[in-house]
């Protein structure tokens, strides 16, 4: 079972700026300016045998519809953990529907598979 035990935003909100150096949802990222979305959260997932921490372009969501679709064609997964907000997830059936350094997992224990870092 995965669970996520931790996020943070990486830094401010600002207006959306699309440019072709940014990146789009759901790729890594290092800087909220990084990310078309202008927001680069800070995920972390608990395997059992390792505590494994990354930071992915998201956006804020109500539902799926406010979330882009994955690489592999599935609709993204609208979620809050814990009591945070609720953010997209690039959402996963195998671990091949993830980029490199990332698996498929349980958001949490909420029966949605998302890609969470390894």
């Amino acid at each position: 079972m995965t669970m996520i035990v931790a996020f943070a935003a990486m830094g401010g909100t600002g207006c959306i700026v699309t440019t072709d150096d940014d990146f789009l949802d759901y790729e890594p990222c290092t800087f909220d300016s990084d990310c078309d979305s202008f927001r680069c959260e800070s995920v972390t997932a608990d395997w059992g045998d390792r505590v494994t921490t990354d930071s992915i372009c998201t956006r804020s969501c109500r539902d799926e519809f406010d979330c882009d679709i994955t690489a592999s064609g599935l609709d993204g997964t609208c979620a809050a953990i814990g009591s945070g907000p609720f953010l997209c997830y690039e959402s996963c059936d195998f671990d091949s529907d993830c980029a490199g350094g990332f698996r498929c997992g349980e958001l949490d224990f909420s029966g949605f598979f998302v890609c969470l870092p390894y």
